[in-house]
C-alpha cells in the first residue's frame, strides 16, 4: 500500500488497513507491511472513526458523522453538541471535527484556542483527544502525552501541519481563569469542551470576527444558557448555530452490555433524563420548576370583552423593566387543547392568563410609561398599574420618588403588598402552587415571560450549595416580579367587594 501523505489517504483505506492489521492476516505479513500499515493507521485515527461502529468495533454513530458532515460544511458559526456522558460527543467534537480541521485544513500561522473546565479537565479530554487522533509528527519533538499530566501545563503548543503547509498555534484555557483572558487575539477557531460559563461565551465571539473564525461546543446541557442561546435558538432557524442532541443510547454499541440499564437504576429519574437522555437539565435549581411550558404556554384566543383586564409592572433600567397585561377567565372557560398536554388542564377554575408584555431596558420613565399607555390604547383595566413598592423609596430628585415621576406623566400605579424576607418565600410559593394547579397560562407571544419563568433560579455557591443570605439569583426576575405582585393582591374573574387604593388617591 502506497502513502505519501494525510492528503492521498481516505477512509477505506484506512479500514482496510485496520481490518488486515485485526486479522489472522497479519501474521503473513512482512515486518516492513506491518510498520507501514500500523504508520496508516497512526496517522489517521480520525479515518477509523469516519466508519460506523458496529458490535464494539473502533468508529462512529451517525449523528457523529452528521454533525461532522455540517462542521465541514461551514454554513454556521457555532456548532454545538449536547448530550448525556459516554454518548460520543466529545470524540465527534474534538477528534472528527477539530482535530481532523487542524490536520487536513489549517494553514500556516492560524491561531486555535482550547477551552475546559479545569486544567485537569483538559488534561483528560482535549490533550489526550489531541494525542490520538493528531498524527504525532504534528508535535513537537519535546511533547508527549502522559495520563497523569497530560502535555503538562503548557499555554501554547506549536503544531506542524502536515505537507509542508507550515505551523498553527494551539492556545489553551479554561473556566476557572480570569474573564480578561479570554478578551484578547484574534482566532481562526476554538473547541471548548464541558463548557459552563456564559461569560466565556461572549467574549468568545468578538475573537472570532476578524477572520471569520468558528466555535465547537461540547458539553452536558445543565445550564439555562445551553437551552436559551443554543439550542432553542438552532431549532427556530438561527442562521449561526448548529445543534445536536446526543443521548447514551446513540454510542451504545461501543457500550459494555446492560450498561446504560445498569447506570439508569443508580441515578434519579431528573438525572437519568440528562446523563443518560441527553434532555436538558437547566431546570436544576430553577425557581418555578412548576412551570412547564408545553402545558402553560398557549396559542392565543380573543378575550371577550367582559373580562377583567390588570397590568402590574417591575422597573429596571440598566435591567429591563417588565409590564405584563394579564386578564382572568371565568371558571367555566374551557381552554383550547393543545398538542403538547399529555393530560388536559384541572377544569373548573379561574385562569390568569398573560397575554402581553413590555420588556426593554435602557429606557427613561417617560419613555417607559408612554410605550406602555400605547401599548394599553382602547382597554380597560381593573385599577391601577401594580407595581413593586420599591418606586415609592427610590429617589428621582430632592423630594420626588420614582412613582412620582411616572405619575407626572400619567402612568399610574397601587403598591404591590410589602415583601418582607420571609415574605417572598411565602409569595413564591403561591406562584408555584398556582402553576401546579394549571391556574397561570401564557400566550406565546410573551417570550421573555416565559424565558425567565424558566431560568429564574436558587443563588447557589460554586459547591452548588445554597447561602444563607438572599436567596434568589438577581436576574431574569423582571417578569415573574410582575407577576408576583399582581397574584399577591389575589387578582379574580368577579370584581372583589374591596380593592386596593391606588396612588392617585
Amino acid at each position: 500500500m502506497e502513502w505519501t501523505g494525510v492528503q492521498a489517504i481516505d477512509a477505506a483505506q484506512v479500514w482496510q488497513a485496520v481490518d488486515v492489521l485485526e486479522s489472522d492476516r497479519a501474521s503473513e505479513l512482512s515486518v516492513d507491511a506491518l510498520d507501514e500499515l500500523n504508520e496508516l493507521v497512526n496517522h489517521c485515527r480520525v479515518e477509523q472513526y469516519e466508519r460506523l461502529s458496529v458490535d464494539g468495533s473502533t468508529g462512529a454513530n451517525p449523528k457523529c458523522l452528521e454533525f461532522q458532515r455540517h462542521f465541514e460544511e461551514h454554513k454556521y458559526r457555532f456548532f454545538a453538541a449536547s448530550g448525556s456522558n459516554q454518548s460520543s460527543k466529545t470524540v465527534t467534537v474534538g477528534g472528527l471535527c477539530f482535530c481532523k480541521h487542524l490536520r487536513d485544513k489549517a494553514e500556516n500561522g492560524d491561531v486555535y484556542w482550547v477551552i475546559s473546565q479545569t486544567w485537569d479537565t483538559m488534561r483528560d479530554i482535549p490533550h489526550k483527544t489531541m494525542w490520538e487522533f493528531l498524527p504525532k509528527s504534528m508535535f513537537p519533538k519535546n511533547i508527549s502525552y502522559s495520563p497523569r499530566y497530560g502535555f503538562g501545563l503548557i499555554p501554547t503548543l506549536l503544531l506542524t501541519l502536515p505537507d509542508g503547509r507550515g505551523t498553527c498555534e494551539i492556545w489553551f484555557r479554561n473556566e476557572e481563569q480570569d474573564i480578561k483572558v479570554f478578551e484578547s487575539a484574534r482566532i481562526n477557531g476554538a473547541w471548548w469542551t464541558e463548557c459552563r460559563r456564559e461569560q466565556i461565551f461572549d467574549s468568545l465571539q468578538p475573537r472570532m470576527v476578524a477572520r471569520r473564525g468558528w466555535l465547537l461546543m461540547d458539553y452536558i446541557p445543565v445550564e439555562a444558557w445551553h437551552k436559551f442561546r443554543i439550542r432553542i435558538p438552532a431549532e427556530t432557524g438561527s442562521n449561526t448555530i448548529y445543534h445536536m442532541r446526543y443521548a447514551m443510547k446513540d454510542n451504545e454499541q461501543n457500550l459494555a452490555p446492560n450498561a446504560i440499564a445498569e447506570a439508569r437504576e443508580n441515578m434519579t429519574e431528573r438525572e437519568a433524563r440528562v446523563r443518560i437522555d441527553g434532555e436538558d437539565g437547566s431546570e436544576f435549581g430553577i425557581v418555578y420548576m412548576e412551570f412547564d411550558p408545553k402545558r402553560h404556554v398557549i396559542e392565543p384566543f380573543p378575550i371577550p370583552p367582559e373580562w377583567p383586564r390588570f397590568r402590574c409592572f417591575d422597573y429596571g433600567y440598566r435591567a429591563p423593566s417588565a409590564c405584563l397585561w394579564v386578564t382572568v377567565a371565568p371558571d367555566d372557560f374551557t381552554v383550547p387543547e393543545s398538542e403538547n398536554w399529555s393530560r388536559p388542564l384541572i377544569p373548573n377554575q379561574e385562569r390568569l392568563c398573560i397575554y402581553r408584555e413590555y420588556y426593554l431596558h435602557g429606557q427613561t420613565v417617560p419613555q417607559i410609561a408612554g410605550s406602555i399607555k400605547a401599548m394599553s390604547e382602547g382597554e380597560q383595566y381593573r385599577g391601577d398599574i401594580i407595581a413593586d413598592p420599591s418606586l415609592w423609596n427610590q429617589r428621582a430628585g430632592p423630594g420626588t420618588s420614582l412613582a412620582d415621576e411616572f405619575y407626572k406623566v400619567g402612568m399610574k400605579m397601587v403598591k404591590a403588598p410589602r415583601t418582607q424576607k420571609d415574605g417572598l418565600h411565602a409569595q413564591v410559593a403561591k406562584v408555584r402552587l398556582w402553576f401546579e394547579n394549571d391556574k397561570i397560562l401564557m400566550f406565546n407571544t410573551v417570550p421573555n415571560c416565559i424565558r425567565e419563568h424558566q431560568t429564574w433560579r436558587y443563588k447557589e455557591d460554586k459547591d452548588g450549595n445554597a447561602p444563607g443570605n438572599e436567596p434568589f439569583e438577581d436576574g431574569n426576575d423582571h417578569a415573574p416580579d410582575s407577576l408576583r405582585y399582581l397574584l399577591n393582591t389575589n387578582p379574580t374573574h368577579h370584581k372583589p367587594s374591596v380593592t386596593l387604593r391606588n396612588y392617585a388617591a
